[in-house]
């Protein structure tokens, strides 16, 4: 049988953006990373909000992303 794990991400005050609305969080230690990586590699699936959705689709194609930073 499978196992749900709810999860969320929230600051101190209970929200994570920033004044201007944008998510700003900080880069975790190398310890940190690891373990929510090894948690990502366990996941069949992830039901995201849209703002994150759209923000996470940056890894769908991030050569393309970055390209048209460039331009």
């Amino acid at each position: 049988m499978a196992t749900i794990v709810y999860a969320m991400l929230t600051s101190l005050d209970g929200y994570i953006a920033g004044p201007s609305g944008d998510i700003d969080l900080p880069v975790p230690e190398e310890e940190l990373h690891q373990h929510f990586n090894d948690e990502m590699r366990r996941t069949s699936i992830a039901l995201c909000g849209r703002r994150m959705y759209e923000i996470m689709r940056f890894w769908d194609s991030p050569e393309r992303e970055i390209a048209a930073e460039e331009v």
